[in-house]
């Protein structure tokens, strides 16, 4: 969280609700139960790339 609450909370908002289920209903489609699964691995690689460089921008700031 690093002091900043309510970004953690949107990105997991962002990441459960926007695109999870999303992306789970249209991976079913084409994949069945391991559908889901392989969606939730596409999601947790693409928001942890993009929470990790939040962070670092976040920190690099405040290095400063």
């Amino acid at each position: 969280n690093l002091g900043r609450p309510l970004y953690s909370t949107m990105l997991n908002w962002f990441r459960e609700g926007v695109v999870s289920l999303p992306l789970a209903f249209w991976f079913a489609q084409f994949y069945g139960a391991r559908g889901v699964i392989y969606s939730q691995a596409t999601v947790a690689i693409f928001i942890g790339v993009l929470a990790a460089l939040w962070g670092l921008r976040f920190v690099s700031k405040k290095i400063k």
